[in-house]
């Protein structure tokens, strides 16, 4: 520009270098993602082959040109914008390397600004058509030669130019905050309330400091406040509002969002006090202090650019982790020991198949070598399949007034519940056998206290006592919705492990009925077995599970009876499967093996995803390398008076070093921090449904995090390099 370079050239040319790395980085991306995809398919097919199929990878022309094409458009986009802002630079001090006067000078706010923004963003999805008809439009200007480069931002991306011309986002920020807060409160969706509640805080801290309020407090404070709404319970939320936000998958991607952001900014703004604090504990070391102090302090000078680093390492470190938390823990906790019960098969029989005992029928049938196999056996009488008749929720006993639930009655302890609405309907019973309760490892979700506890409830079933034990469907209080809903019992919350003595009848009206008391609640996922007939596997369906007595004084012949097996260690489950199904002639399901080949399946789609996630946090660290290259064409004055100071070149590419280690280090403990933290939230809350706890996988997180650091160092190393043996001489010219 001093020399005489028009504005217009300025673009041209940065915009003519830039689309050569363009078109080459879509060719490589093209490339990569295609060995990627190979590779991810090879993953989920490893849990797929136990099914019997398996995907088939396939490409085409135009699904390569699709993609490739899509990235050279954004990138073009962006390089279009960034050569419009450098084009603007002021001449005096682009060439001191000086800040320009016009972002050092604090802006007035422009009321124009306040309505082109939100219409400018608006009008942002309509960026594909303005871009391939402007490209028409300054193809056949520029031929003429009547069109100034400075105004083809203008003409391609007119929506983004509005967002950007004197941008005020406080108001979207506020006023919107605000908006969806209201809308989510009047709709109680937890998704628009937790998203206008985390733009709120951010917007008014915008506008008070564009009123010359100092920002760092006020941004402390702020993004301090929106991590605290997203990580304490539900219930505080609620309670303070006075209704049930409901919420779903969404939050996930909105709770990442959110928190990141704020914890990024809670970061940016209080670097000062870290280094401060990391300097008080170099006090002891020795000739590298200085190294570790100058490392510790440029990310904290530049706080918009360590920041934005910060909270794109962070984001794709919290979605990882979180992901992987949250897999690990529900497979653990739906486990096959928990699904199985120690039984590995099931085979169903009718009335037609006249099988009471499935040790006698093998015996009798000469299946020696199936019977070896066999360590335990048990027997599920079910029916009717169409569902017996819960006539009416008679009375609801607590044991006292301390198991209330949180809304519930608080006296008195027993209540008349019969004329309450929607307390009918149809539950498949089932009665087990002798066997079965005599071996029962099946521990429930919750049970009535005075039995006090899950055994000595299975205990007393086995007893011939009037009781039942309620699916969660059963009673409306299964997390997932699933299988119907038999009755619904006022006072039980959703995932609550208070339960109440309800005492049900059941039968049919002006024929055969009997009482019982439901004293215990089955886990969310409970045992493959209890599943309802014809339910597909699920165990979700309304069921009671009674006393044979019980089920004997209202049905006659069980539909269908299941006959549990057992198998010995070394014992091929599969194999005993097909020796009862040929011996008898009944359908036998290989329950060790499904369980078995569907946490295969599980595993192969988690390790897909972390690979895919594990890409974008490489795109995250590469940006670092590009930060150290920058860094070093930058600072090269200040290497050459750290050269001059004493420093030595070793000295020189070790503060590089640890200075973009120092930033990776921060966006990788600020995302699995929060990760972690909003897990142990949503466990803490039953959100994935009571019994499911949280576990954390430490050896695969710890891997993550050293992975990325390692990655980190080794992208900006080559720079670092560079940095220490750039001559002293060198450098000071450049200054």
């Amino acid at each position: 520009r001093a020399i005489g370079m028009q504005r217009d050239h300025l673009i041209q040319m940065f915009m003519s270098e830039g689309m050569a790395y363009n078109l080459g980085a879509a060719v490589i991306g093209v490339l990569l993602g295609l060995a990627v995809t190979v590779g991810m398919i090879q993953i989920i097919n490893t849990g797929l082959e136990a099914f019997g199929f398996t995907f088939r990878w396939n490409v085409t022309w135009q699904s390569l040109i699709t993609s490739g094409g899509i990235g050279v458009i954004i990138t073009f986009l962006t390089m279009t914008v960034s050569s419009f802002r450098a084009s603007v630079l002021n001449i005096v001090a682009a060439i001191r390397d000086l800040p320009d006067s016009g972002s050092a000078q604090r802006r007035r706010i422009s009321v124009p600004g306040i309505f082109t923004t939100p219409i400018g963003l608006v009008l942002l999805p309509t960026l594909p058509l303005t871009f391939i008809f402007g490209s028409l439009f300054v193809a056949v200007a520029g031929a003429s030669g009547g069109l100034r480069a400075s105004s083809v931002p203008r003409i391609l991306a007119p929506a983004w130019w509005l967002m950007t011309w004197r941008a005020e986002w406080w108001p979207l920020m506020l006023v919107g905050g605000i908006a969806v807060t209201l809308y989510g409160v009047d709709r109680e969706s937890l998704f628009f309330y937790m998203t206008g509640v985390s733009l709120a805080p951010l917007g008014l801290v915008m506008l008070v400091t564009r009123l010359g309020v100092p920002g760092r407090p006020l941004w402390t404070a702020a993004s301090a406040l929106v991590l605290f709404f997203w990580l304490v319970p539900n219930s505080w939320h609620e309670d303070a509002l006075g209704i049930n936000l409901n919420g779903g998958p969404e939050l996930f991607v909105i709770s990442g969002m959110a928190m990141t952001a704020a914890g990024s900014l809670l970061l940016a703004f209080n670097l000062e006090t870290l280094v401060r604090v990391f300097n008080i504990g170099l006090a002891r070391a020795g000739k590298y202090a200085p190294v570790l102090r100058a490392a510790a302090a440029y990310p904290a000078a530049s706080r918009y650019r360590t920041g934005m680093t910060i909270a794109m390492i962070g984001l794709i470190v919290f979605a990882l982790v979180n992901f992987t938390v949250v897999n690990t823990s529900f497979t653990r906790s739906t486990g096959t020991d928990d699904q199985l019960a120690g039984y590995a098969i099931q085979a169903e029989s009718t009335t037609l198949d006249d099988i009471s005992d499935i040790n006698q029928a093998l015996t009798e049938a000469g299946a020696t070598e199936t019977l070896d196999d066999i360590s335990k056996t048990g027997a599920l009488a079910a029916g009717p399949l169409s569902g017996t008749p819960v006539q009416t929720l008679v009375r609801e006993e607590w044991d006292s007034a301390a198991d209330l639930p949180v809304g519930g009655v608080e006296s008195p302890e027993v209540r008349d519940v019969s004329g309450a609405e929607d307390q009918s309907g149809n539950v498949v019973l089932v009665a087990p056998d002798g066997a079965f309760l005599g071996d029962n490892e099946i521990v429930l979700q919750a049970w009535v206290r005075d039995y006090g506890s899950s055994a000595a409830a299975w205990e007393a079933l086995a007893a011939g006592e009037p009781v039942a034990i309620a699916s969660q469907a059963a009673i409306g209080a299964n997390p997932f919705g699933g299988g119907g809903n038999a009755w619904n019992i006022p006072a039980v919350e959703n995932n609550s492990i208070r339960l109440p003595r309800q005492t049900i009848r059941i039968g049919y009206e002006g024929g055969r009925t009997v009482e019982v008391a439901v004293i215990g609640l089955l886990p969310t996922l409970s045992f493959q077995a209890f599943a309802p007939p014809g339910a597909g596997g699920q165990t979700s369906g309304p069921m009671l599970i009674v006393p044979r007595a019980v089920w004997d004084q209202v049905l006659d012949e069980p539909d269908i009876t299941r006959h549990l097996v057992g198998v010995r260690g070394g014992a091929d489950s599969l194999e005993v499967a097909q020796g009862i199904e040929s011996t008898l002639f009944v359908q036998a399901r290989d329950l060790a093996g499904e369980a078995a080949r569907n946490q295969g399946l599980t595993n192969a789609f988690l390790r897909a995803f972390q690979i895919f996630i594990g890409i974008g946090l490489a795109a995250g660290l590469a940006a670092l390398g590009v930060i150290a290259v920058r860094a070093v064409v930058e600072r090269r004055g200040q290497i050459g008076v750290l050269r001059s100071l004493g420093f030595r070149s070793r000295m020189v590419g070790l503060e590089m070093l640890l200075e973009m280690g120092f930033i990776a280090l921060l966006g990788v403990l600020l995302g699995t921090a929060l990760a972690l933290a909003l897990a142990w939230r949503l466990f803490a809350e039953d959100t994935f449904g009571p019994g499911i706890s949280m576990y954390v996988p430490w050896g695969t997180v710890i891997a993550f995090a050293a992975g990325a650091m390692g990655a980190a160092l080794l992208l900006t190393y080559l720079p670092a390099r560079q940095a220490a043996n750039t001559p002293i001489a060198e450098a000071l010219r450049y200054e």
